[in-house]
């Protein structure tokens, strides 16, 4: 048995030293923490700006590539980002900010990548599909025709006469009749081809696995072309047209049934302006 006496005083002061110095660590530990709180918030809050700022300067750059690719466009950049970081948001706010601002530019981003697309496969003057399309379509079909998966059919077309228009009634003449030409093919080709303007006059179709006979479609060609020209007065469209549908023993790849179908469109023509010519000197 150990027996200790000591004052009730004493005893007290113990516990009120080692409550104040557990009050006093409290009060420090709270203070140091609330000090980190704050440098880690202002750090994260200067990172959050400076990636706002960065996608400022994505917003202009992208504006302004949109001005040249679009310089008619009347839409500016507002429409597409969110209002700017202001003081007195909260972190969860300036994140759900940035956040918009992403997604806007991503929005924005989309729409001129579908621009610069647009402008690099399509045909400014009859919107159909250009000479680059054209070769990345024959490009990416060409392995599964020569295995015999796909079949091929080209067609070629070429407007007659055009240089003669342009000489007697202006160019606008002859970008009429070559848009006239774009439609009539496009138009007899329905769901039947891919058309493509590959040259300032020239005109090729793809046609994969076609259903019909392609002989039934240039018979109908005709037809329609014949219907247009009731209309058409002094200046009538005569296109010249040329098909090939890809043989292995005759074609080593898809190119060389574009040569051919090519020849025979040549052809044709050659014959057109050979009759032309017997019926000026019958004349």
């Amino acid at each position: 048995i150990v027996a200790v006496d000591f004052s009730a005083d004493w005893y007290e002061k113990q516990i009120r030293s080692q409550v104040m110095t557990t009050l006093l660590m409290s009060i420090i530990a709270i203070v140091l923490g609330v000090i980190a709180v704050l440098v880690v918030a202002n750090r994260l809050r200067k990172r959050m700006r400076l990636l706002y700022d960065q996608l400022d300067e994505l917003s202009d750059g992208i504006e302004t590539l949109s001005k040249e690719l679009s310089p008619d466009e009347e839409r500016t950049a507002e429409q597409y980002t969110s209002s700017p970081m202001e003081q007195g948001y909260d972190p969860q706010a300036e994140i759900q900010i940035i956040g918009e601002r992403i997604r806007s530019l991503q929005k924005r981003l989309s729409e001129q990548i579908s621009l610069v697309r647009s402008k690099a496969y399509l045909d400014g003057l009859t919107s159909l599909e250009n000479r680059t399309a054209y070769y990345e379509l024959l490009e990416r079909i060409n392995s599964p025709v020569l295995k015999g998966e796909k079949t091929l059919c080209i067609a070629m077309f070429d407007v007659n006469g055009l240089k003669p228009v342009n000489d007697t009634y202006g160019h606008e003449k002859g970008d009429e009749m070559i848009r006239d030409a774009g439609e009539l093919i496009k138009g007899t080709f329905t769901d039947a081809g891919r058309v493509f303007r590959i040259g300032g006059d020239e005109f090729v179709v793809v046609c994969i696995d076609l259903k019909d006979p392609i002989e039934t479609i240039l018979q109908r060609f005709d037809e329609n072309i014949a219907e247009i020209n009731k209309d058409k007065g002094d200046v009538t469209l005569s296109i010249s047209k040329g098909y090939a549908v890809y043989d292995k023993t005759l074609d080593e790849d898809c190119e060389s049934t574009f040569v051919r179908a090519d020849n025979a469109m040549y052809a044709d023509k050659n014959d057109y302006y050979a009759s032309r010519e017997a019926d000026r000197r019958r004349d």
